[in-house]
């Protein structure tokens, strides 16, 4: 959030400045944001080191007033206080903003770290056919809930159970349908007959980041596995795991050891299916394969969430590829050359722009893009 800072020795500027100053710290833009305690100390220190700068020149009657009108103090400060004025006001505005940071802080925590570990990965499975089907039949006029009504009643699937559609059904709608413009760019990609390697790694992304379970056992345990240069990952590796995770409450219940081991055998058969492992008994680690147009799509997705060229070359989501830091920058500059993205980089300073500002625009423009360079 963008705010302008007026110092000046009148009356009114210095209102406005005081008045800017407090609604940062009141309402700050911080949505879905981790604060560590430097962070939301400096939202304290910053307040306080600006009044104490002004301390000579600020008119401090309105002042006062300001910080009632804020919340930041009662009525009447100095009252049942034995100690000096300025200690008595101090005192009260430093308790008072740091019980205002931490129930913001509290509130504004991401949930997906604090999530519960569930077992859907056990009937879930990587479903890279049934999904595509899915979004083949998927009507654009209808909404959401027409098209899984439909998709069930004529069992597009091809299931003897319709059960195992529910399951189905369930499973898609967690992963895919939380944001239309996300589901858009889907439904466009796969009717226009993009490539199965491109759209495959595109929903592998979507899957995991939608299912805390999968996100972290990639990026906890193969990823560090082929960092450290292993190529084999065993049910009992991914297995020890979960029950780690078990121990410490993570998990929706208390999983017992046969469940954990059905879990971890969900979790490798569904990395298979992805593309991320390889062999049918004993799984490896497969070799990077990231299709240039499936990685502008992902990087897409990725900035919208973070913002900035340099938060996404190092963003953590890239370890659900195995992808490290230059492995990321290699690929946007192929991307650039495919004229898919436009990339800049000058040290740290990266600059990223898109042909398109929503995820079904960019989505079609890929495929224009890449159906002429094919």
């Amino acid at each position: 959030m963008a705010a302008n800072f007026v110092f000046g020795v009148g009356t009114s500027a210095n209102r406005v400045t005081f008045t800017t100053l407090f609604q940062l710290h009141a309402a700050p833009e911080v949505r879905g944001r981790v604060y560590s305690t430097s962070a939301y100390l400096g939202r304290l220190v910053l307040p306080l080191w600006v009044l104490a700068a002004g301390a000579g020149s600020w008119p401090w009657g309105p002042i006062l007033a300001h910080l009632q009108e804020f919340g930041y103090l009662m009525a009447n400060p100095t009252h049942d206080c034995a100690s000096p004025p300025f200690w008595c006001i101090g005192r009260q505005l430093v308790v008072n903003l740091l019980r205002h940071s931490w129930k913001k802080e509290k509130r504004l925590m991401p949930e997906r770290r604090q999530a519960r570990y569930c077992s859907k990965i056990i009937k879930a499975g990587a479903l890279l056919a049934d999904t595509k089907t899915l979004l083949a039949n998927w009507n654009e006029q209808a909404d959401i809930h027409h098209n899984l009504a439909r998709a069930q009643r004529e069992n597009v699937f091809g299931k003897a159970s319709r059960a195992r559609v529910e399951d189905i059904l369930a499973i898609f709608r967690q992963r895919y349908l939380l944001d239309p413009d996300v589901l858009a760019g889907l439904v466009h990609l796969v009717k226009a007959g993009w490539a199965s390697e491109r759209v495959d790694r595109i929903l592998y992304f979507l899957a995991a980041k939608s299912d805390g379970l999968l996100y972290d056992a990639v990026a906890e345990v193969v990823a560090p596995r082929a960092a450290a240069g292993y190529r084999d990952v065993a049910t009992g590796d991914i297995q020890a795991w979960v029950l780690e995770k078990v121990g410490r409450g993570m998990t929706e219940g208390s999983w017992s050891g046969q469940t954990a081991e059905r879990v971890a055998q969900g979790l490798l058969a569904t990395l298979r299916d992805f593309g991320i492992l390889e062999g049918a008994v004993k799984k490896r680690i497969a070799p990077v394969f990231l299709p240039t147009p499936a990685l502008a799509f992902i990087a897409f997705l990725v900035y919208k969430e973070v913002g900035s060229g340099d938060c996404l070359i190092h963003s953590p989501d890239w370890r659900l590829f195995l992808l490290p830091e230059h492995g990321v920058e290699r690929f946007l500059l192929e991307a650039h050359r495919e004229r898919l993205l436009d990339y800049q980089a000058a040290g740290r300073v990266i600059r990223l722009d898109f042909p398109a500002a929503s995820v079904g625009g960019y989505a079609h423009a890929l495929v224009e893009r890449t159906d002429r360079t094919a």
